[in-house]
């Protein structure tokens, strides 16, 4: 039953290459994505960690200067 252009097996073949090329290309693109995404969380976590530590010290260090402040007054 082969056509002209080629037979069943061929197209088959094709077909599976094809669908590999994308699998890869799918694999690659969206790893790409992943590892971003995971880059952008992590410093995002960093750097909240950062401004809560900071907040608190700075909180801790500004209510001891007010009392200091009201004491002298």
């Amino acid at each position: 039953d082969d056509d002209v252009w080629g037979s069943e097996g061929d197209e088959t073949e094709y077909d599976r290459e094809m669908a590999d090329r994308n699998w890869n290309r799918l694999q690659d693109e969206h790893g790409v994505v992943g590892y971003k995404e995971g880059i952008s969380e992590a410093k995002e976590k960093g750097l909240q960690l950062g401004f809560d530590k900071g907040y608190a010290e700075g909180a801790e260090i500004g209510l001891a200067l007010g009392r200091l402040q009201g004491f002298v007054r």
